[in-house]
């Protein structure tokens, strides 16, 4: 039973090692900020800021759909509605 959870242990360890880290895109930081912000129940608040970061670069395609590929799944691309 050593035996085999020093197996276990060795096996853990060397895939550890072979393993190599994905290298991600640099995230970019925003802000964003409504004014006369307005909830649903009718309670207003004079401006809200909204702090966020994005991975990739969104570009339009010919349809006027923004689209951002951040390289981190092959062939794959979110796809966001942009409004007008």
């Amino acid at each position: 039973m050593k035996v085999f959870r020093a197996a276990v242990m060795v096996c853990f360890i060397v895939s550890g090692l072979c393993l190599e880290a994905q290298s991600y895109p640099a995230p970019t930081p925003g802000d964003f900020m409504v004014k006369d912000f307005q909830f649903k129940s009718g309670e207003k608040l004079p401006e809200v800021k909204l702090h966020y970061y994005t991975l990739g670069t969104p570009q339009k395609d010919a349809s006027g759909k923004v689209t951002s590929t951040s390289g981190q799944v092959p062939n794959s691309s979110v796809v966001f509605n942009s409004p007008g």
